[in-house]
């Protein structure tokens, strides 16, 4: 395996994943590869797979290696589908609206999480790529929906979806926006007591302190050192 340098994963979602590899013969003799034996066919660094369908499939390499033995080296990779894309959920009268876009001739297994309850949805993907579904609730909960989903077919799942968040009350329905909170620092906030917990709690701060020390000690002696020579 070294000699080719490669790299195969057992899963991937791209069909079309590219491999990289090396020709260890002496006078590049190249390599060649067969797909679910399909027969050889000479490829050339970096390769992208010929766009493969949903499922499991054999790869051979066949090369010379730098003593000039012909060797095959095998592969299995797993092409899974590609997660759905949510589109944001609205509400019409009492019946939640899921849409979307994802693997055309698929479907897209959705799961609706708001407070304890869960709810789970399947909707079938259009040959264009394009899904819809409703989920009716008689009396629709306030609180924070999350929703996510995965995309089925041929018996292989996809990796879950990024969630969509919405947030229903008095106003309807909003999305919710994660918003990374500002890091805000204050001597101020530092008391002599609690300055080892600060330490202990933080220890980025620790080195900071003891990387501004040295860099200071040495600026220092260079400082004292061009001086007494220029004296």
């Amino acid at each position: 395996e070294n000699e080719l340098n490669i790299s195969i994963p057992d899963y991937t979602d791209n069909p079309s994943y590219i491999i990289t590899f090396t020709d260890p013969s002496e006078d590049g003799q190249g390599v060649e590869l067969d797909i679910d034996e399909s027969g050889y066919k000479d490829i050339n660094s970096p390769y992208s797979l010929p766009s493969l369908s949903i499922g499991e499939h054999r790869l051979k390499f066949r090369f010379v290696d730098s003593i000039g033995a012909t060797k095959v080296l095998e592969y299995d990779i797993v092409i899974i589908p590609r997660p759905p894309v949510l589109k944001a959920p609205t509400f019409q009268e009492n019946n939640l609206i899921l849409s979307g876009t994802g693997l055309a001739k698929s479907e897209a297994v959705l799961t609706v999480s708001v407070g304890a309850s869960n709810y789970t949805q399947i909707a079938d993907i259009d040959i264009d790529g394009n899904w819809n579904t409703s989920l009716g609730l008689e009396t629709p909960p306030s609180g924070i929906y999350t929703v996510f989903g995965y995309t089925r077919k041929s018996g292989y799942a996809s990796n879950p979806s990024e969630p969509a968040v919405m947030e229903y009350g008095s106003e309807g329905l909003k999305e919710v926006v994660n918003k990374s909170e500002d890091i805000n620092f204050s001597f101020n906030n530092v008391a002599l007591d609690n300055i080892p917990a600060l330490l202990l709690q933080n220890p980025d701060l620790l080195i900071l302190i003891v990387s501004a020390l040295i860099i200071g000690i040495l600026i220092t002696t260079l400082l004292f050192t061009l001086f007494r020579r220029s004296r």
